[in-house]
């Protein structure tokens, strides 16, 4: 689940908000939640244009330690480099929300690909309560004491406008194709990762 939080901080940062629709492990898909978090996260800089700061708000609630197992890292660390160095927003908070026992395992495992402006970023919430300091309440889900409306209806709503701009993704991926009949073939000895 992918949806923009209504809203802005008192810094003026818009929100967003993600977590797992379902916790069955065999229905989870690590490449393509990253791909959809991708198309996603376009879709927001689309609509929303840019604001003074961006909050990346992750409930891990329903994460259990075979999601683990299933984490391709390869497609971790290519989404860590488009967050970080090409998604053209200003990312200034993370927030994780219901952290898990294994968070740290997890963390030991994402930040070899993380800056390190980006490590400082993170905050850790046990539960909702820390995390109204940061965020104001009323632009939070109404199951964590906000109004913005139930996962349901945010996860809804967005769905709507995902397929809405379905023609613009179409469109994306038609545009940004590589030739790769124009990439320069590799040199015939390669050893140790030096040329010739």
């Amino acid at each position: 689940m992918f949806t923009v939080l209504p809203g802005e901080t008192k810094e003026g940062y818009k929100m967003v908000y993600t977590r797992l629709l379902t916790s069955d492990v065999t229905e989870f898909n690590h490449p393509q939640v990253l791909k959809l978090m991708t198309m996603c996260l376009d879709l927001w800089v689309k609509m929303e244009g840019n604001a003074n700061g961006h909050i990346m708000l992750t409930d891990m609630q329903g994460m259990h330690l075979g999601h683990m197992g299933k984490l391709n890292m390869a497609a971790i660390k290519k989404h860590m480099f488009y967050v970080q160095e090409a998604l053209p927003i200003r990312l200034k908070q993370m927030h994780f929300i219901n952290v898990v026992p294994f968070m740290s395992r997890l963390m030991f495992l994402v930040r070899p690909f993380m800056r390190k402006d980006v490590q400082e970023m993170i905050n850790m919430h046990v539960d909702i309560g820390t995390l109204h300091e940061s965020v104001p309440v009323e632009s939070l889900p109404n199951e964590y004491g906000g109004t913005a409306g139930t996962f349901e209806e945010l996860h809804e709503s967005f769905k709507e406008k995902l397929y809405a701009n379905s023609d613009w993704f179409r469109k994306l991926e038609s545009q940004n194709l590589v030739d790769e009949a124009k990439r320069p073939p590799k040199p015939k000895r390669y050893m140790f990762g030096l040329f010739g």
